[in-house]
């Protein structure tokens, strides 16, 4: 064995000694060295990226060395070195560091959120004490994720809408990523999540390229026991080992929010009048055995929040903004809505899919109305009930 590996060793070097031969012929010393540079520190980069990651983070601070580092880690599909970095790394990326930030945050998402100021109380405050201590200790190793919570809710509630809103008031040009755990439930789910040597993991792909990382896992009730260990050990230690690789891709800058759209029977009930420290045991006892979620998965999650069936009047707060959202994508203001078209979309709201379709059926209803008003050269709309009745009576007079 020894024998075969120095006779590798030995036409490796004899191949190497080849080429810069051919280039010095035919491109010059000067050329030579610097690709021989090149190719010297790519390979001290790749060994230092396996074996001396700690001493690597600090080589990435120095000037011009983060650009280098960046490209040869896209290139050999390696996370940054961003695991040891100081706290002064943080702060670069997360935008929330004062208290007034955190009250800005909570304020921006409950105007972007509608109806669920509570569970935006409670993210924002376990955002606000992990980042406090992690602010004294930095993010030495075995450090769990930023932040975990779970999500627990209805469909279409806004649960994804929440998550991918606090990643924007968090985070400053960092990732952010759904997956659908339904689709990694088969036999072959954990691998795909993982990634191997011909495959992109989903879940640990996109965490190489941006250690600072808002992931989100739709229908966590569907996670297989294989999968479940792997989030275990991504939620205790704060990373997970590449299979590919063979080197750990860290979690530590990522917050994860998991969600489900099943709720335990008489949830509401178990949990009125009942303390943090209460509450919280109810629902993780609720969650372990009626979902059969494991007990040690949801000891790694800093917070469970409930997402609430929301009010008429918030009902109606969504439509409004939806139908606003749609008009500015065509750059018209909506001015006034009838205030009886607002009350059928309401009509058609189900508690089982929430707002999951809203969108599409306002997109349809306001179609037409955006076209003509593009014809017109118009900027600003106004609806009302009478439009759509005299529309509705000139399309079943030309039927």
């Amino acid at each position: 064995m020894a024998t075969r590996t120095l006779i590798h060793l030995l036409f490796l070097i004899l191949g190497a000694w080849m080429i810069v031969q051919l280039v010095t012929r035919f491109l010059g010393w000067p050329v030579t060295l610097l690709l021989v540079t090149c190719c010297g520190l790519t390979s001290l980069t790749i060994y230092m990226l396996r074996f001396e990651r700690r001493r690597l983070t600090h080589v990435y601070r120095w000037p011009g060395a983060k650009q280098f580092i960046d490209l040869v880690c896209k290139v050999v599909r390696q996370q940054p070195p961003v695991d040891g970095e100081e706290h002064r790394g943080d702060e670069a990326t997360i935008q929330l560091k004062e208290p007034v930030d955190f009250d800005w945050a909570a304020e921006k998402l409950k105007q972007r959120v509608r109806g669920h100021d509570h569970a935006i109380d409670a993210v924002i405050e376990r955002l606000r004490k992990n980042l406090l201590l992690r602010k004294r200790v930095g993010t030495p190793a075995g450090q769990p994720p930023l932040a975990a919570f779970l999500f627990v809710g209805s469909e279409g509630i806004g649960k994804r809408h929440s998550a991918w809103e606090l990643g924007r008031m968090l985070y400053r040009n960092a990732g952010r990523t759904v997956l659908n755990l339904r689709d990694f439930a088969g036999p072959d789910g954990t691998a795909a999540l993982l990634g191997g040597a011909q495959q992109r993991g989903a879940l640990l792909g996109p965490l190489k390229r941006q250690p600072y990382h808002l992931l989100v896992l739709e229908n966590f009730d569907s996670v297989t026991p294989k999968t479940a260990e792997v989030l275990q050990t991504i939620l205790t230690t704060g990373s997970c080992l590449d299979p590919a690789s063979r080197t750990p891709v860290s979690f530590r800058h990522a917050v994860l929010v998991l969600t489900t759209t099943r709720i335990p029977r008489g949830l509401e009930k178990a949990l009125d009048g009942a303390t943090p420290d209460q509450r919280r045991q109810r629902l993780v006892d609720r969650l372990a055995t009626e979902i059969s979620l494991g007990r040690p998965l949801l000891a790694g999650i800093h917070e469970i929040v409930v997402f609430h069936q929301p009010d008429d009047l918030t009902r109606a707060r969504v439509v409004l903004m939806l139908m606003q959202e749609e008009c500015r994508r065509y750059r018209i203001r909506l001015e006034y809505v009838d205030p009886e078209i607002v009350t059928d979309e309401i009509a058609a709201y189900s508690e089982h899919h929430g707002f999951e379709f809203s969108k599409t059926r306002i997109a349809a209803r306001l179609h037409e109305y955006l076209v003509k008003a593009s014809e017109n050269g118009l900027d600003r709309l106004v609806l009302t009930r009478e439009m759509l009745l005299a529309d509705n009576n000139l399309q079943e007079t030309c039927s």
